[in-house]
């Protein structure tokens, strides 16, 4: 955020902010990392980018099966209504993700 505070002033085009949970957050937890980001920087970002797929982080990559995917984007998308209200319009989300040729049909119609 310093970066942020510290630049806008000489900015004037379209941020976008690209988060994902720590390391030390299970997957189990990781859609409270991506909501405490997604409020933390809701005044600044023009648009976020989601990021599960990340090599560096232990099992991030998991976040897009099945199991975790639907529970973390419900969670975000209700989050963006949420931090929406004021704004004209809601902020885009991006998911960056592993795969998308595995998700099933009904979750490629949410992404």
């Amino acid at each position: 955020m310093e970066n942020i505070e510290r630049n806008k002033k000489n900015f004037s085009g379209v941020l976008g902010v690209s988060i994902g949970k720590g390391k030390e957050i299970s997957n189990e937890r990781a859609h409270e990392d991506y909501l405490h980001l997604l409020d933390y920087f809701k005044d600044v970002a023009d648009y976020f980018a989601i990021n599960i797929s990340s090599p560096n982080t232990n099992d991030l990559r998991k976040l897009s099966e099945d199991e975790y995917f639907h529970k973390l984007i419900d969670e975000i998308i209700n989050k963006r209504e949420q931090i929406s209200k004021g704004f004209s319009k809601h902020k885009p989300i991006i998911i960056k993700a592993v795969s998308y040729t595995h998700l099933t049909l009904p979750t490629k119609r949410i992404v």
